[in-house]
């Protein structure tokens, strides 16, 4: 467990492209949440950071990363625009308490209304190329079973999110929109991204692997990397065996207990 004494966590408050003004000290707790077909959330405290802060923090085109890791590594964890109307500010004793939660993909899901209409027919992945494109999201691992069409066009509207969320049906896949990115991966699929480990004789899990409805959660130190659709091992005196990530949940804090991340998923074969 000494990895827990070399912990690095730092916030950035800036915009799309432009990291802006960046901190680490003195305190910033963290909540992350990834899922598959969904958005990424977080929550945010950071402690006596410049009082103009939760002005950066409260900009329209603002972007918040987090970026969580060990020693000289600390990878971004989630990047997100604030919710509109969470960004509060308050004097706790000595402290200055700066609070938010952000959305992976925010603003544009929000305020993106989708209008697709196409009579002849057109491809999964043609289709899905001119929904992101009208997202104006960069791409991330986007993967559409080749063969799917539309036989009779598409005629579609509504919020991005809903219009996503049908195109995944029909394309047999999940999406997610990670680090600011679109994700879609068939379903049976992974994003080709693995190598995380869960272990019990390394020190890496925590507690007890446990059973729920379809699948596995586990436990362990703060694995930055770990993203819904990847494939990671869980070794444990009950269990060894490779699971596909479907929601990775990541919390902590530089001066508290917890720098963990919690990942559940369903067994994989590989």
């Amino acid at each position: 467990m000494s990895r827990l004494f070399d912990r690095q966590v730092r916030l950035a408050l800036g915009t799309r492209g432009d990291e802006g003004r960046a901190w680490s000290e003195p305190r910033i707790d963290f909540e992350v949440r990834h899922r598959l077909s969904k958005r990424g959330e977080a929550t945010v405290t950071a402690f006596n950071l410049p009082a103009n802060a939760a002005s950066l923090a409260k900009r329209r085109d603002a972007i918040v990363r987090v970026f969580a890791g060990y020693g000289d590594e600390a990878p971004m964890i989630f990047q997100g625009t604030p919710v509109t109307g969470s960004v509060s500010q308050s004097m706790e004793g000595p402290d200055r308490v700066l609070e938010f939660d952000a959305l992976d993909g925010g603003r544009a899901l929000a305020s993106t209304h989708l209008n697709l209409s196409v009579s002849s027919e057109q491809t999964v992945r043609e289709v899905a190329d001119r929904v992101i494109d009208q997202l104006g999201i960069p791409r991330g691992t986007v993967r559409v079973p080749e063969g799917l069409t539309f036989p009779q066009g598409i005629h579609t509207t509504g919020r991005a999110d809903d219009v996503l969320r049908r195109l995944s049906a029909a394309s047999e896949a999940d999406w997610s929109i990670q680090d600011g990115a679109v994700q879609i991966v068939p379903n049976g699929e992974d994003t080709g991204r693995r190598g995380v480990v869960f272990s019990s004789a390394q020190g890496s899990l925590v507690g007890t692997p446990e059973q729920k409805d379809k699948g596995l959660e586990v436990t362990g130190l703060l694995r930055p990397g770990l993203r819904p659709g990847d494939v990671y091992r869980v070794e444990s005196p009950d269990v060894e065996a490779f699971f596909k990530a479907r929601d990775v949940k990541m919390h902590g804090s530089r001066f508290q207990s917890d720098f963990y991340t919690i990942a559940f998923g369903e067994e994989y074969p590989t």
